[in-house]
């Protein structure tokens, strides 16, 4: 797995905040269930 740069990760985080902010309530839990999943791999990937 090929690791991921800072920067790789920001515009990941950025994009999906847009996307958050243009979701409906209920959606934006299931995008941040999804983010906290993909931040968890990530980490633990990096570790």
């Amino acid at each position: 797995m090929a690791k991921m740069s800072t920067k790789q990760i920001l515009g990941i985080i950025l994009i999906v905040s847009a996307a958050i902010h243009y979701l409906p309530v209920v959606d934006r839990l299931a995008w941040l269930g999804v983010l906290a999943t993909f931040i968890v791999g990530l980490y633990l990937l990096i570790k």
